[in-house]
């Protein structure tokens, strides 16, 4: 285990998602400093941590223990798949459902396919009864 490795990935990983260190040790009821710690291969978190940090990105702990920098892109597509995953508990579904077509990469499929149990609020966004939790880019 490289700690210097984990600390460059999650110092990019918590970058990607425009988090400060002091928002993530908030999150984590960690000290900044400890996160800064993680972030410079000084220390690793722990397991219970490494948990929380893992599901906070939508990735496994292996992806953060057995990684590099190189392999942030499958991370970044992970997150595309948490921003689906809320927006569809936003609109009262069940969040978890999304993931599965959605870490391969189809967003299309999981909102809009008809045998997805998600369709309907892909509808409502095309439709325009659900706009609220839209980001305008």
């Amino acid at each position: 285990m490289d700690s210097v490795k984990i600390g460059k990935y999650l110092a990019e990983l918590r970058k990607s998602y425009k988090v400060t260190q002091d928002e993530l040790a908030l999150r984590l009821g960690v000290s900044r400093q400890a996160v800064s710690r993680w972030e410079t291969g000084s220390s690793v978190p722990d397991v219970e941590l490494m948990l929380k940090i893992s599901e906070l990105y939508g990735i496994t702990i292996d992806a953060i223990l057995h990684t590099d920098v190189s392999t942030l892109k499958g991370a970044l597509m992970a997150r595309g798949s948490k921003e689906v995953g809320r927006l569809i508990g936003a609109m009262g579904g069940k969040e978890h459902s999304a993931y599965g077509l959605c870490h391969l990469g189809d967003y299309e499929a999981t909102l809009f396919s008809k045998h997805s149990q998600n369709r309907c609020y892909g509808e409502a966004i095309v439709i325009g009864k659900w706009s609220g939790c839209l980001a305008v880019v």
